[in-house]
């Protein structure tokens, strides 16, 4: 039902994701991608699937939580991780993105912003921010730490009548439309 909000708000048919968008829901089973520090027979098995799957521009995993057997605050273990997902991604020549919780105690900092260990965020090529809305701001998207880019740019969101979060292109001051040009270009 999301996907339909989602595809209607964007005006895109959804025949147009046959063979291009694959949600697959493990609540029923364990999940583990890593364990032990290493990956597991699903995790090879699932970069098998993901590399019959013609011009893959995007890899989706929520949660951490769910899929890495570590404890989130083991620095050693998430960093033993992280290449071995940094890797995937080369080698399927696409983004691999993980969803994390903010921590309690975040304060909009790359090493402060997300639960666990730091290693998330310092092992990763890049970390986005998502922020709810509050009384004072409307809802935001924030490139928090780059390898490639400057950190700081920051898209405002807002949610529409579909309850469907978009960039707000009017308070982006343009950056959602450079980001775009950058893209095409």
């Amino acid at each position: 039902l999301r996907q339909q909000r989602i595809a209607a708000e964007l005006g895109v048919d959804l025949a147009d994701f046959s063979g291009r968008l694959f949600v697959k829901s493990t609540s029923d089973r364990e999940l583990f991608l890593y364990s032990d520090g290493k990956p597991t027979a699903l995790s090879e098995k699932f970069e098998e699937e993901l590399a019959g799957i013609p011009d893959l521009a995007f890899i989706g995993i929520d949660s951490a939580s769910l899929v890495f057997d570590v404890l989130e605050n083991d620095k050693a273990r998430v960093g033993a991780l992280m290449p071995g997902l940094n890797g995937m991604a080369d080698g399927l020549s696409t983004v691999v993105t993980i969803r994390l919780r903010t921590a309690k105690s975040a304060d909009d900092s790359p090493s402060k912003a997300f639960s666990g260990s730091t290693a998330w965020t310092w092992q990763a090529r890049a970390a986005l921010l998502l922020k709810a809305e509050t009384k004072n701001e409307a809802p935001s998207l924030s490139l928090i730490k780059s390898n490639y880019a400057k950190p700081g740019v920051k898209i405002d969101l807002r949610w529409t009548e579909r309850h469907v979060l978009v960039a707000d292109t009017e308070e982006s001051g343009g950056i959602v439309n450079n980001i775009t040009r950058r893209t095409i270009e």
